[in-house]
């Protein structure tokens, strides 16, 4: 609740790979229909999303701002190139620890690079092996955007119903994975 969570693509975007295996097939040039086309597609970039944000996971930036980043409003698709003026860059830790804004990542596609130095560079490194997955992005004809790195549960509570049960309630904006919330308190998948 204080720090929010991994704003992670949860694994029912994947279909357990199968999704991305047809993504490989339509790169490959196989005909899809447009839903799985468009299944296949969006794996594609919340693999590439998820990639950067393990990234930033690893290097302990995934709810802090880097030099160059693309940050994004809270609760909008709204964006803000990093501010060249001090005195607005000197605003940003409140926000940020307000949760009024939030770092970002990409979903690639067409379109100028929206991140520059050091944001830049943590995303090039989480993307060096996937060139060909955002040139084919881009060949289908997506749009690069942007998804907030971080996400905050509003209203969670937890008890206990009993010795194994726990029971939590949350609301999370629309587009986030409550499977991407529970992987970060418990195990629950089943063994």
């Amino acid at each position: 609740q204080a720090e929010g969570f991994p704003n992670y693509f949860g694994p029912q975007r994947f279909a357990n790979g199968r999704n991305l295996a047809a993504a490989r097939r339509l790169f490959d040039g196989a005909r899809l229909k447009r839903t799985q086309r468009g299944m296949a597609l969006s794996a594609v970039r919340a693999e590439l999303f998820n990639r950067v944000l393990s990234a930033r996971v690893a290097d302990g930036s995934w709810n802090q701002l880097l030099e160059g980043e693309a940050i994004m409003l809270d609760g909008s698709r709204s964006l803000f190139a990093w501010p060249q003026d001090a005195a607005e860059r000197a605003r940003l830790p409140a926000r940020l620890a307000s949760f009024d804004i939030h770092p970002s990542g990409p979903l690639p596609g067409r379109g100028p690079a929206v991140v520059g130095q050091r944001a830049a560079e943590v995303e090039a490194a989480a993307l060096s092996d996937a060139a060909d997955w955002v040139a084919a992005l881009e060949r289908f004809g997506l749009e690069q955007a942007r998804r907030p790195l971080r996400v905050r549960p509003q209203d969670l509570a937890w008890h206990w119903s009993d010795a194994h049960t726990l029971e939590l309630t949350f609301i999370l904006p629309t587009g986030t994975f409550a499977t991407s919330l529970l992987r970060e308190v418990v195990d629950y998948r089943r063994h």
